[in-house]
């Protein structure tokens, strides 16, 4: 979870930057009122009338992260989204315009986005064994499919020996190439399709004899060609 929600907010974050465009990153919180039932569809609902909102302003493509909460204090269960917006955009405050109808809301300004999100990461982590299904820890939105940081967001989340195999070119000194971006990767039912390259990789490990052990890359039982997935 870490790494995806780090890679998430650096990557947008950079991105944006180096695209040239003006924007603000707005920190808000999102919380439960007592007696308020809390549901699955509670936060997805809330970001498809913040959608709404932003089309009718003539914006699409807007990014966000979420990420769902347990309070230090009292326990209680409540979100936090950054959402990246165009320069001279506020969103109306939540509750009072009903986009939010489950309790109070507050939103600020982040200088650091990054740096907020990394203070949340990782909190009452051992609180969600109780929580009900349909429920996500966090969430990253507002992308397109293949744009440049929802690839890197997708590879920060693959297993460690695929980013190892399929990562960067590195120059003599082993500083990887600036220009690379990570590839298209999907899950088959026997591997992992490649799609940029079409090639599969199954993963290196196997049982033998009871234990988990990786089998070199050399056996040529990793990477096999395909034509289609």
């Amino acid at each position: 979870m870490r790494a995806g929600v780090l890679t998430a907010a650096h990557r947008i974050h950079d991105h944006l930057s180096s695209g040239g465009k003006r924007f603000r990153a707005a920190f808000i919180t999102l919380t439960y009122a007592p007696g308020q039932e809390v549901q699955p569809g509670d936060l997805s609902g809330y970001m498809q009338r913040v959608r709404v909102w932003l089309a009718r302003k003539g914006y699409s493509d807007v990014p966000y992260i979420t990420k769902a909460e347990f309070g230090e204090l009292r326990g209680r269960f409540h979100y936090h989204v950054l959402i990246w917006l165009p320069s001279g955009i506020r969103l109306p405050k939540a509750d009072t315009s009903g986009m939010w109808a489950k309790g109070m809301t507050r939103m600020e300004w982040a200088r650091r986005p990054v740096g907020y999100m990394a203070k949340y990461i990782g909190k009452s982590a051992d609180d969600w064994e109780g929580v009900r299904s349909g429920f996500r820890s966090w969430s990253v939105g507002g992308l397109s499919r293949h744009s440049v940081p929802r690839l890197w967001v997708r590879y920060a989340l693959l297993p460690g020996w695929l980013r190892e195999f399929t990562g960067p070119d590195r120059d003599a000194s082993g500083n990887p190439d600036p220009l690379w971006t990570p590839p298209i990767v999907r899950k088959t039912s026997d591997g992992w399709w490649v799609v940029n390259e079409s090639y599969a990789l199954r993963s290196p490990w196997r049982f033998a004899s009871g234990y988990l052990e990786r089998v070199p890359w050399h056996e040529g039982l990793i990477r096999y060609d395909v034509l289609s997935a």
